[in-house]
């Protein structure tokens, strides 16, 4: 069962206004859900807006930080969990997390949701992915993965690790109905 989604996104806002407003229905839809929040913990860009959003709507939220990241830790947020560096960070998340969603965000954010498509893919980790497609932020993505298959670099069924879609709603209708393996 699902407790706690934890959501990789940008700590900048980006060029395109559909991220903000994204993020911060997939805040809202996490609470609303009844699900928590895991996120990056700072108070900027992506991640601020859909903790916002979560926190607005009554929801539970944990921050991770790395110390060095604490002056810009989102104050807003009262459980917020200290780390020591980005790597422990990153463990810490996936720990608390039940599942996982990809936001638009920077090569943290892309080396994040490797990082739990790798731990499924290899049985270290049975717990649903998805990625939000917004204004096609993750085609490039997906062509990535499709020519390493074509490659034969990356194992066709990895494709099958996650699930991608341009709608936050099919992807908490995936989320709301996930059986582990």
């Amino acid at each position: 069962m699902i407790e706690h989604i934890c959501v990789f996104c940008g700590s900048s806002n980006g060029t395109e206004e559909t991220y903000l407003k994204v993020a911060e229905a997939t805040g809202r839809m996490i609470a609303a859900n009844g699900y928590g929040l895991v996120f990056g913990g700072v108070e900027k860009g992506l991640m601020r807006k859909v903790a916002d959003a979560a926190l607005d709507q009554g929801g539970k939220v944990i921050g991770v930080v790395p110390r060095a990241f604490l002056e810009i830790r989102h104050r807003g947020v009262s459980d917020i969990r200290i780390t020591e560096d980005l790597l422990d960070r990153k463990a810490t998340m996936i720990k608390l997390a039940n599942g996982f969603i990809g936001l638009p965000g920077g090569v943290g954010t892309y080396e994040e949701i490797f990082e739990v498509i790798t731990l499924k893919k290899l049985g270290f980790l049975d717990k649903p992915i998805g990625l939000i497609n917004v204004g096609e932020y993750f085609s490039q993505f997906q062509s990535l993965i499709k020519h390493g298959i074509e490659a034969g670099l990356i194992p066709s069924d990895v494709q099958g690790s996650y699930f991608i879609s341009d709608s936050p709603d099919r992807v908490f209708q995936v989320l709301n109905t996930y059986k582990p393996a």
